[in-house]
């Protein structure tokens, strides 16, 4: 299985740091450079969210009908292409348009398709691959922040984008290709699922509640990474120290995997989920109150990052768990479309609430949210054990 996960982990954590999260490494300085308005960016962020949401279901159901190889592979040079075109935008309209196209490159090679390939192959097994491959692409933010930050130190924002581009081709595409290639060979499936099959898709409470819950995270949590720079910044946090604290985010998530590995046979995955959100909440109340303090805002990373981590793995065993097997392609491209979208309204969210209010008021509400989340997932696995 090491042939598999590890090719996996490695691939995820480059892209995610090179399409997810050069987007909030690179906002400070394409602030400063640009001359266009944090709005104005992070309205394309938002866009570039809105496209992956909206396109989740399609990829799903190619994942279903035994196309996941080729949606991976396809997003994956489609973001490569996309990165060249953003070292040459020079208007506002053409940097709208390469996060438009990196919309759909994020819904078909990020978690979502990764794990929903995982789970249609290896059914409940699929637990241990997806948490070793989020201990190491957890890291994908701290490898993100710092290499903006180093390279843009030393050259233009252009040339440094040039290298995220670099570690797609170099790491993710070769290794998705080889580890999706052994997963659809060691555990192939006996009857693949017809691609003109009609979703079954459980509509129902259940679904809504799990899906509310779970937006309510990716809200949360994209409008404080978003905005965790400019935050500190606007704190009198030292630059150095603000960006070790939004490096260390990655490495808490890992560290809150490894506390749920070394407890599942003891806390049930329903039990985990809950505290996460409370653990969510704890950690934004702290950093609401902290501010420049140094040990208030490392209680932050801690907490928040730990219990932040744990829910990419929660998510999809949850749903298969409340939701059933059957299609789950399809079941994840929706509910991860819908929560995708919860990501999308994020960092243009914070902005907005950044301008009538500030950052203290986003992260009061950003609390209080996730204090409904946890009464929402109490309500949508009452009847799980």
């Amino acid at each position: 299985m090491a042939s598999i996960t590890l090719p996996l982990a490695i691939a995820q954590t480059t892209i995610w740091a090179s399409i997810f999260y050069l987007f909030p490494a690179f906002l400070p300085t394409w602030e400063i450079e640009t001359g266009w308005s944090k709005t104005e960016l992070t309205g394309a962020f938002t866009l570039s969210l809105l496209v992956t949401a909206a396109a989740s279901p399609l990829a799903g159901r190619l994942i279903d009908s035994g196309r996941g190889r080729e949606l991976m592979l396809g997003g994956t040079l489609l973001s490569i292409a996309c990165l060249l075109a953003l070292s040459q935008a020079t208007q506002l309209w053409q940097f709208y348009g390469v996060w438009l196209v990196l919309g759909l490159c994020m819904a078909s090679s990020l978690y979502e398709p990764c794990f929903a390939n995982l789970i249609r192959h290896l059914g409940d097994n699929a637990k241990p691959a997806i948490t070793r491959i989020t201990l190491i692409a957890g890291l994908a933010g701290t490898v993100a922040f710092p290499t903006a930050h180093a390279l843009t130190s030393i050259m233009s924002w252009q040339q440094a984008v040039l290298y995220f581009a670099a570690g797609i081709a170099l790491l993710t595409l070769p290794l998705t290709a080889m580890a999706i290639t052994r997963l659809q060979h060691r555990f192939p499936i006996d009857r693949p699922a017809p691609s003109d099959a009609k979703p079954k898709i459980p509509f129902g409470k259940t679904f809504w509640l799990l899906a509310s819950a779970f937006m309510i995270i990716a809200v949360v949590h994209g409008m404080i990474v978003t905005h965790l720079l400019p935050l500190l910044a606007e704190r009198g946090v030292a630059a150095s120290f603000a960006i070790l604290a939004a490096s260390s985010i990655g490495p808490m998530q890992v560290f809150g995997r490894l506390m749920m590995m070394a407890t599942e046979k003891r806390i049930s995955t329903i039990t985990t989920a809950l505290a996460c959100f409370a653990g969510m909440a704890v950690g934004i109340s702290a950093l609401t109150i902290a501010g420049a303090s140094s040990v208030l805002i490392l209680s932050f990373v801690v907490i928040h990052g730990s219990a932040y981590g744990v829910t990419s793995i929660i998510r999809p065993m949850l749903t298969r768990a409340t939701l059933g097997g059957a299609s789950f392609g399809q079941i994840s491209g929706r509910l991860g479309g819908l929560v995708m979208f919860g990501t999308a309204i994020a960092p243009f969210g914070g902005s907005l609430i950044w301008r009538v209010s500030g950052y203290t008021t986003m992260l009061v509400l950003s609390a209080v949210l996730m204090v409904g989340g946890l009464i929402i997932l109490r309500q949508a696995t009452s009847k799980q054990k």
